[in-house]
């Protein structure tokens, strides 16, 4: 694999105290590199795409050593611009990605670019989806924290198409084709969260993302080794919290989901307990906690449906889409408000293909009762 590990140098990470100490006796021996050779082994991942997320762990590792003094509202510019070189660069070096895409500056703009002329012989290309990192002056300062998110695609066979286009176009396809997604979490100790399509083929889009798994690991700051700490990641069927910006309210959310919010924590919800609200900002840390606990997080726009103008809903081909087949495999749900076309006013993430790279939509994820109910409400009240 591209990357065993370790850390590129002899130097230590700093931070090595009671965060790490507190995973320890939950870690097994088993690294990163390790389950990826055991997957492959299995023949549920082909060892193109564990060099790949192989690469793209290293990636993490070497960001979250650049997090660990804070950073000012002046530095937080820098520090985004300088993880998205450090994946770009990392990338770049391996040979399987024949291109990438990546969001910037709050996940509000898009680049693609091609990188070379793919692994051994050109028999396997990938395609990777990345946000770097997202800052912004308050999260910063603030020390707060915040994460990558990533996903890989197969690359099929190049056709006869200018290169631009032909880029852009690789980055088109729904998140049914993703054949892996992650995210890492960089707070008081670094957590890497995959989910692996079994056999590393797509699904039919009309088809939850079954057979697949979700596994998390921590970052051993000694070492520079990412542990697995928690295999076989299952979010509970419901929750007792969800996770929305409360500062949009009162003109800009959908009035279903207004309405459940206020049902939920009135507990006059399906399950009649009264729901609390846990909202941190840093869409990865507010994700993963809604995985290890349960309930719902939603990003809605805050304004058109369509997005124009908006300020929040995410990026469909670099957050939603991956963090989707995350909570998917995890048996979790994730839909989307975002489609204009149809009566619904949902539908899964994972069956959207994006128009264009920088295009964004509503997200709601979570415990897949508790997406349930919010979708009754936002059929019944509005999107």
């Amino acid at each position: 694999f591209t990357w065993t590990g370790g850390l590129q140098s002899t130097e230590r990470l700093p931070g090595t105290g009671r965060a790490w100490h507190r995973w320890r006796t939950r870690c097994r021996s088993e690294t990163v590199g390790d389950f990826m050779r055991a997957e492959v082994e299995a023949q549920r991942c082909s060892e193109g795409l564990a060099g790949v997320l192989a690469t793209l762990a290293g990636g993490c590792a070497e960001v979250s050593r650049e997090l660990r003094t804070p950073a000012t509202s002046s530095e937080n510019q820098d520090l985004e611009d300088e993880a998205a070189a450090i994946f770009e660069a990392a990338v770049a070096r391996d040979g399987r990605v024949a291109c990438l895409s990546t969001s910037s500056r709050g996940e509000k703009t898009a680049g693609s670019q091609a990188l070379g002329e793919g692994g051994e012989g050109g028999a396997q290309l990938y395609s990777v989806v990345l946000s770097p990192l997202a800052l912004g002056g308050e999260l910063g300062e603030a020390c707060i924290g915040s994460g990558t998110v990533f996903g890989v695609y197969e690359k099929g066979a190049a056709e006869e198409e200018e290169e631009e286009e032909e880029t852009t176009g690789a980055f088109l396809a729904p998140g049914s084709d993703l054949l892996a997604a992650g995210y890492a979490m960089y707070s008081s100790s670094t957590i890497l969260v995959l989910a692996l399509r079994t056999g590393g083929s797509p699904a039919s889009p009309a088809s939850p993302v079954n057979g697949s798994s979700v596994n998390g690991f921590a970052l051993d700051p000694t070492t520079g080794s990412f542990k697995r700490a928690f295999p076989d990641m299952v979010i509970p069927a419901r929750g007792k919290l969800y996770s929305v910006d409360d500062g949009i309210r009162a003109s800009r959310w959908p009035r279903g989901l207004a309405s459940w919010i206020d049902a939920v924590r009135a507990g006059e919800g399906a399950t009649s307990e009264a729901y609390s609200s846990r909202f941190i900002g840093s869409t990865v840390l507010d994700v993963h906690r809604t995985l290890l606990y349960g309930g719902l997080y939603a990003s809605p726009f805050a304004g058109s449906e369509k997005g124009e103008g908006s300020e929040a809903g995410v990026s469909l081909l670099h957050v939603a889409a991956p963090l989707a087949m995350i909570l998917e495999a995890a048996k979790g749900a994730a839909v989307t408000g975002s489609k204009a076309t149809t009566k619904a006013p949902f539908e899964r993430v994972l069956c959207v293909s994006p128009k264009r790279p920088d295009e964004r939509c509503s997200l709601y994820l979570g415990s897949p009762e508790d997406v349930a109910e919010l979708e009754a409400f936002l059929e019944r009240d509005g999107r």
